[in-house]
């Protein structure tokens, strides 16, 4: 009975003091203490709520009640893509554990098939250390075969298209590259934040303007003992920490490529 008088009264404030009224937002207050959500969240609950009753109504051809549902208008639905916006950057770098196992086991199928195909192996391991692992962006990065050059091929994220077009780097005879230096020595690296400062020298500049001075991930894919390029990863848009729990995921997806582009590049040569 609560709920059913708080529902008639956020339609009855609706038409007639407003969605921002401050009898509004009292009513608001109300609901999030019931419901256990912030103000912001049930507020932007009921606009789009709101939304959906006059989509219903027009759906269900009742036209002569979509003008008795008041509607937010633009101010608020700018407030409400602000929001979304927001949640959804905050909701990055948190893994997902039930799809991590999922894309593991699909990569445990296709490794036992034997269908090692490269570009399936990697839209698996990006996908679950992307989503999986829980990064805001994860990138493949190809090198030349003299190892000069490391270019991006294939990348997760918000700025994809902006990493994959940055993320190339060519080697310096003379100044240390981190970069370069674990494809050398074909280890993973983590660069927490108290080793940036240790390893900043080592850092290209080109990478730290392309994402920032971030902490990161890198783990080198190697096949018949050549080292054919790496994976780059970080949070650095949502500010989440990465942790040693990632760390080891992510040298395990990377393990899984080295293991089905490996198997793969051997297909060739058994059919000779």
């Amino acid at each position: 009975m609560h709920t059913i008088r708080l529902g008639q009264q956020i339609a009855r404030c609706a038409e007639g003091p407003g969605w921002q009224s401050p009898e509004m937002t009292q009513l608001i207050q109300r609901i999030a203490k019931l419901t256990e959500r912030t103000l912001d969240e049930t507020r932007i609950n009921l606009y789009q709520e709101a939304r959906v009753a006059k989509q219903l109504a027009s759906d269900l051809g009742a036209d002569f009640a979509i003008k008795h549902i008041p509607s937010p208008d633009a101010v608020i639905r700018g407030e409400e893509e602000q929001f979304t916006k927001a949640k959804s950057l905050a909701s990055k770098g948190i893994p997902d554990g039930s799809l991590r196992v999922k894309i593991l086991r699909e990569l445990g199928v296709v490794l036992d098939a034997g269908q090692c195909d490269f570009n399936i192996i990697m839209e698996l391991v990006l996908e679950g250390i992307y989503r999986g692992i829980g990064v805001d962006r994860v990138v493949f990065a190809l090198s030349s075969p003299d190892k000069r050059i490391l270019k991006a091929k294939y990348a997760l994220g918000e700025d994809q298209e902006e990493v994959i077009k940055g993320f190339q780097f060519i080697r310096s005879p003379t100044a240390p590259d981190l970069l370069f230096q674990t494809m050398d020595r074909k280890l993973p690296r983590w660069i927490t934040e108290k080793d940036y400062d240790v390893y900043k020298q080592l850092i290209p500049n080109g990478l730290k303007q392309l994402v920032g001075y971030t902490p990161f991930m890198l783990a080198p894919i190697v096949v018949h003992h050549q080292c054919i390029g790496l994976f780059y990863a970080d949070r650095a848009l949502s500010n989440h920490p990465l942790d040693a729990t990632c760390f080891d995921d992510f040298k395990h997806f990377v393990h899984q490529a080295n293991i089905g582009i490996g198997l793969g590049a051997l297909r060739p040569r058994q059919k000779t």
